[in-house]
């Protein structure tokens, strides 16, 4: 007689398995043992066995085949491997049957998105390994169409055009902890809008000067804020504001000056954290972000101009199309060229970009809008086709720019092909 995988193994526990995986695989034509003649029986059993022969391989191939095609995760292994699953976690524990335990339960582990303290065949699972995204959607509080895009923009999963159903589109759970936490506890922006009293266009405005970021961003998917960090962003822009009467001439809204003096309202917002500027009053009745108010007469002094020909960080950063804080952290890394000159304001010494730097930065770098420009094009039509090119974002120690990419990385003859 030729050996098989299963003779390393007790005969009773072999004959067993074998038995309980035929029985599993008839049970669409015999749901119970009693609608089984002995012929049935004898033919499920070879059918076990033919598969259990052929090794460890071949049976989590057949498991795999069970789960995928007749059921998904939220069936749960008892409903998806029946009898099989239900004889070894109930009766069959002894010794002998462990190693069939242990492979179905590995199984099961290394494909199913279990949560952390459910008993799997007597091993309780310490923490998820898996989450699936319709897991992952129900631990967040979001749509699974949702979920997917984000995870799909940070590389977690892939677009749901080409990847599995929700229900067995399965990721390790650890490296996308963090993003999870931020998705559940994320808002919308028109939450963020009403705690804080901002309008749309308010909100948009900031988040040019890098407040307000959310706390979940990327292509494809809306994003979503952390309602605390922005609710303490206004808190310390709120810290020692005094009420003001609606008619008191000298004060006005931060949009209201910043539009006067035609800077960014960032700018004035950056003077008061800076303690540059020494008052900030509430419009009385007049809740959040819209009643702050400040001085115009204490702006003005410091109001800075770059040097003729010199960019500061919020002017670079408009120039080529990216946020202030991913700009600020290119030039504080020497990734980029920069001039520091004193603040003729403040005295302090700070970076500005010179003609000189600016061509440097052009020399190595492309930016989405600077792309743009180059093709004649408006920045929102290039944007589908960087994206489905696939040309890789500028990387440094792990960290990404935003759109940023290196000049060398376009392919040759990519400016002709998007734009004959």
């Amino acid at each position: 007689m030729s050996s098989t995988w299963l003779d390393q193994f007790d005969l009773q526990a072999s004959l067993d398995f074998c038995d309980l995986l035929g029985r599993r695989l008839a049970r669409d034509r015999f749901p119970q043992l009693v609608d089984m003649s002995r012929r049935d029986r004898w033919q499920a059993i070879s059918t076990g066995f033919e598969i259990a022969a052929a090794g460890e391989e071949a049976l989590r191939t057949k498991f795999a085949e069970m789960q995928q095609v007749e059921g998904a995760p939220q069936d749960g292994p008892q409903k998806r491997f029946g009898i099989l699953y239900g004889n070894l976690n109930r009766y069959h524990t002894g010794a002998a049957y462990h190693p069939f335990r242990s492979i179905l339960r590995d199984h099961i582990i290394a494909t199913w998105p279990i949560a952390a303290g459910v008993q799997v065949l007597g091993e309780v699972l310490p923490e998820r390994r898996l989450h699936s995204v319709l897991t992952a959607a129900r631990e967040t509080g979001y749509s699974p169409e949702r979920v997917r895009a984000i995870l799909a923009a940070h590389g977690h999963v892939p677009e749901k055009c080409v990847g599995k159903i929700n229900a067995w589109e399965v990721f390790p759970a650890g490296p996308a902890m963090d993003l999870l936490r931020r998705v559940g506890c994320g808002v919308t922006v028109k939450a963020v809008q009403k705690a804080l009293n901002m309008t749309p266009s308010q909100i948009s405005t900031l988040r040019m000067s890098g407040y307000l970021e959310p706390s979940v961003s990327g292509d494809g998917h809306r994003p979503l804020w952390d309602l605390a960090a922005a609710e303490a962003f206004l808190d310390k822009l709120l810290l020692g504001a005094v009420p003001v009467a609606a008619n008191e001439p000298e004060w006005g809204e931060i949009g209201a000056v910043a539009l006067r003096f035609r800077v960014p309202p960032g700018d004035i917002i950056r003077m008061r954290f800076e303690g540059r500027l020494p008052s900030i009053g509430t419009r009385q009745g007049i809740p959040g972000y819209r009643g702050i108010v400040v001085r115009s007469s204490e702006v003005a002094p410091n109001l800075v101009r770059a040097p003729a020909g010199h960019l500061n960080m919020e002017g670079f950063a408009k120039r080529i199309g990216l946020p202030r804080p991913q700009v600020r952290r290119l030039v504080m890394a020497g990734l980029t060229p920069s001039t520091i000159l004193r603040n003729p304001a403040s005295g302090a010494m700070q970076h500005y970009v010179s003609p000189q730097d600016l061509d440097a930065f052009h020399a190595r770098f492309v930016t989405l809008l600077t792309l743009a420009e180059e093709m004649d094009l408006h920045w929102q039509k290039l944007s589908g086709p960087v994206r489905k090119s696939g040309l890789a974002k500028f990387l440094h120690e792990g960290r990404d720019f935003g759109q940023l990419y290196e000049r060398k990385d376009v392919p040759t003859g990519w400016f002709q092909r998007v734009h004959p």
